[in-house]
């Protein structure tokens, strides 16, 4: 508990964490990276713990200033009751998650699976740049 409340400690905690189990970029992750990469647009993947916002790993970061965060959520992971045994609704963990990066300064952009794959290319390249 004592390391846990130094916020650097925290982080790097965190981070070797996600080290650890090796994170890497899921299916859906991918499929966004390859639209930021191909149109060039200002946010990295941080979804492999580089990045810590109240705790809160996002999987994508603004790199030009702008406070905002990308998270993508494949319903595998978000479903009521999957996420480590947490039992809360998917909208009201995207509320929590929300909440705590606005509390940090932070703007939250959520793709859902399922809408990611229901869309075309330009359609979701849209959705991005007007966040």
């Amino acid at each position: 508990k004592v390391r846990w409340a130094d916020p650097e400690r925290r982080q790097g905690l965190l981070m070797a964490a996600a080290m650890a189990r090796q994170i890497k970029p899921t299916g859906l992750e991918k499929q966004v990276i390859a639209i930021i990469e191909k149109a060039q647009l200002p946010y990295r993947y941080s979804g492999d713990g580089s990045v810590v916002i109240g705790f809160l790993r996002p999987d994508f970061i603004n790199t030009d200033g702008a406070k905002k965060v990308i998270e993508v959520f494949g319903e595998p992971w978000h479903r009521p009751g999957v996420a480590r045994g947490i039992r809360v609704r998917p909208h009201q963990m995207e509320a929590n998650r929300r909440k705590i990066y606005a509390d940090c300064g932070f703007q939250m952009l959520v793709l859902w699976g399922q809408k990611i794959r229901a869309m075309s290319e330009a359609d979701l390249l849209a959705r991005i740049k007007s966040f």
